[in-house]
């Protein structure tokens, strides 16, 4: 696992991390994603449910306070395109399952802002699936973009969000930011099975 640590003014990062370790360690050791690499149905299930979760849960952000903060971290286009280097077809992506309950984690800044934090920080992870996923032979030669959706940038993607993150709460609403990535955990532990 890549942590990069952030002291910011108030803290939240480290709040937030601390708060979900346990969640975030369930989650790995329950998804165990690195001895499932060579099982490419077993990878483009997870991604057929990561792709329900990211429609509903980024079309609540979109509407929310934090939606242009958000817009750019969208990884559903690149959800699709794994799913079709997949096999999937555009009328098998459009019937796939869709988390509904993912709407809920978006509904105050807080919430949407402890979601975040448990997206936007797998991509940190996901640069070491994608490249591991990349020496298996079943997949495309870039890997499975979701994983890595900022290449390069990974670093520079995280810090933008922890130092816009950092001053979007008040100390108050630490705990409800921590709740609700908890949530996000739980959910994912829930839907992606």
């Amino acid at each position: 696992m890549i942590e990069i640590k952030h002291s910011g003014p108030n803290g939240l990062i480290d709040h937030l991390r601390d708060a979900t370790r346990a969640s975030h360690d369930a989650l790995e050791r329950q998804l165990n994603i690195f001895e499932h690499l060579a099982d490419r149905r077993r990878i483009r299930y997870l991604l057929d449910r990561f792709y329900g979760f990211h429609l509903e849960w980024e079309a609540a952000i979109a509407v929310s306070e934090c939606g242009a903060f958000a817009e750019a971290r969208s990884r559903l286009a690149l959800l699709e395109a794994d799913l079709e280097a997949l096999g999937r077809s555009s009328s098998e992506i459009a019937v796939l399952a869709r988390c509904v309950s993912a709407r809920e984690l978006a509904t105050t800044r807080a919430g949407v802002i402890g979601s975040l934090y448990v997206m936007e920080g797998s991509t940190l992870g996901g640069q070491l699936i994608n490249r591991a996923i990349k020496a298996t032979g079943w997949a495309p030669a870039h890997g499975l973009r979701y994983f890595n959706p900022y290449g390069k940038r990974t670093a520079e993607r995280w810090r933008e969000f922890v130092r816009w993150a950092d001053v979007q709460l008040p100390l108050p609403e630490h705990g409800a930011a921590a709740s609700a990535a908890k949530r996000t955990f739980d959910l994912l532990a829930i839907w992606l099975p």
